[in-house]
C-alpha cells in the first residue's frame, strides 16, 4: 500500500509540473471525477465550457468518466459556439477510483479543426508518450528488483540500474526541452555571458552521455584541438545545444561511434558532433529544426518530442552563432555549432 501511494505521489508531482507551464487549459483529475489541480488557463474557461465538463459539484461529469473508462482518449463536446475537445492521458489502471489522469481542453470553430489544433493534439499525444513511457519503465524495473530481492545477483542489479538511468536521462531531457520551449515562447530566457572553464564543461558533458552511449555498445570519442582553458559565453546554453546533438546521435546510431570534437578557429570555436548512424535524407534536412519535426526510422515509430534541435537552433542564434549539418543516409550525420570568440 505504501509503495502504491509513493508511485501515485511521483506521478502526481510530474503532472503538477506539466500543468504549471502549459499554455492551454490543463487539469488533473481522479477516476472518481474529482479535480486535483488546474492551471490558470483552465480557471479562466468560460462558464458555458465548464458546464460541458463539470457537474454541479465541480467534478468531471460521470458520463465523461464512463467514456474514459472504456478506453476513449479524446471526447468531442459540441455546443452552440463551436466544438470543445477534451484530450486525456490516463495513468495506471483507470478503473481504480484513485488513479490519475491529465486533461487538456481545446476549442475550435464549427467548420473544421484548424491546423494549430492538430498541432496541439499531436503535442499532447507526444507528451503522453514522453512522460508516461520512461516512468512506466522505471516503475516496472524497480518492481522487478524488489520482487527478486533475495534472488537477484549484483551484476543483474547493475544492469537494471543502467536501464533506470537511461529512462531518467530521457525523462529529464524531455522535461528540460518542454520547459525551455515554454520559456522561450514567453520570452523568459536571455543569454548570460560569463567566463567559464571550457574543459570542465566538456567533462560534464562526457559524464552525462557516456553511460548511455556505451550501454548501446557504441564507441564514444572526444577530440579537443587547441582549445582555450577559459571562454566567455553562456555555458548552460552551449551545454544544452551539444547535449541535444549527442542525444540525437546516440538515438539514431545502432553501431559504430559517436564523436564530440571541439576546436578553435581564428575568431571562433566549433563544437562538432558526428556519428555513424542512419543519416538524414536530403529532403528532410530543411525541416529538422522545426518544432515537432522528428526523424523517422524505417519500420519504427518516430522517437522523441521533436523539440531538441529547434531549441538548440534558437539558443545558437541568441549566442550569435550558427548551426550547420551534413548527413548521408546510411553513413551518419555531422552537426556543427560555430560560435564567435568573445
Amino acid at each position: 500500500m505504501n509503495r502504491e501511494r509513493e508511485k501515485r505521489g511521483q506521478i502526481l508531482n510530474g503532472l503538477e509540473t506539466i500543468i504549471q507551464y502549459g499554455r492551454e487549459p490543463i487539469f488533473i483529475f481522479e477516476a472518481t471525477g474529482n479535480i486535483l489541480g488546474e492551471n490558470e488557463y483552465f480557471k479562466k474557461l468560460p462558464e458555458k465550457t465548464k458546464k460541458l465538463l463539470l457537474d454541479k459539484n465541480g467534478n468531471l461529469k460521470n458520463s465523461i468518466i464512463e467514456s474514459l473508462k472504456t478506453g476513449i482518449k479524446s471526447i468531442w463536446l459540441k455546443d452552440s459556439t463551436g466544438s470543445t475537445f477534451l484530450h486525456t492521458i490516463t495513468f495506471r489502471n483507470f478503473l481504480k477510483d484513485n488513479s490519475l489522469a491529465l486533461g487538456l481542453i481545446s476549442k475550435d470553430s464549427q467548420d473544421c479543426m484548424n491546423e494549430s489544433t492538430m498541432d496541439r493534439k499531436e503535442m499532447f499525444r507526444l507528451i503522453t508518450h514522453e512522460l508516461k513511457s520512461p516512468l512506466s519503465n522505471i516503475l516496472i524495473t524497480l518492481e522487478y528488483i524488489l520482487l527478486r530481492k533475495n534472488k537477484i545477483d549484483f551484476n543483474e542489479i547493475v544492469d537494471k540500474i543502467r536501464s533506470i538511468l537511461k529512462q531518467v536521462i530521457s525523462l529529464n531531457s524531455f522535461i528540460d526541452n518542454y520547459l525551455d520551449m515554454e520559456k522561450l515562447n514567453a520570452g523568459f530566457i536571455e543569454p548570460c555571458f560569463d567566463v567559464f572553464d571550457l574543459k570542465e564543461m566538456i567533462n560534464e558533458i562526457q559524464d552525462s552521455v557516456e553511460p548511455i552511449i556505451k550501454s548501446k555498445g557504441l564507441d564514444f570519442i572526444i577530440s579537443t584541438k587547441n582549445i582555450p582553458d577559459k571562454m566567455k559565453n553562456d555555458e548552460e546554453m552551449i551545454k544544452r545545444i551539444v547535449l541535444n546533438f549527442l542525444n540525437n546521435a546516440t538515438k539514431f546510431t545502432k553501431e559504430g561511434f559517436v564523436k564530440l570534437e571541439v576546436s578553435q578557429g581564428k575568431n571562433s570555436i566549433r563544437f562538432i558532433v558526428e556519428d555513424s548512424g542512419m543519416g538524414i535524407e536530403k529532403k528532410d534536412l530543411k525541416d529538422i529544426f522545426e518544432p515537432f519535426k522528428r526523424i523517422k526510422e524505417e519500420g519504427k515509430k518516430s522517437e522523441g518530442f521533436g523539440l531538441g534541435l529547434n531549441i538548440a537552433n534558437k539558443f545558437a542564434k541568441m549566442l550569435k552563432g550558427k548551426i550547420s549539418v551534413k548527413s548521408k543516409v546510411g553513413k551518419g550525420s555531422k552537426f556543427t555549432l560555430n560560435l564567435p570568440l568573445r
